[in-house]
């Protein structure tokens, strides 16, 4: 899914190191942004779910 994407986001920076730990044969890699949202939100919280929308929606538009 890497070698197609055109954007990758990730919530933390750990979460981009660890795509190219594990990927490390990609020559080319989609631009890759952290989000610098916290793990620490429950599942589904409705402030979580504003924080990405606000974060991601400039980037997607």
């Amino acid at each position: 899914m890497l070698a197609w994407a055109d954007l990758v986001l990730v919530m933390k920076r750990k979460h981009a190191a660890r795509l190219r730990k594990q990927f490390p044969y990609l020559n080319e890699w989609p631009e890759v942004h952290c989000l610098d949202i916290p793990d620490e939100f429950q599942f589904m919280d409705q402030e979580l779910i504003d924080l990405i929308r606000t974060k991601v929606e400039p980037m997607i538009s």
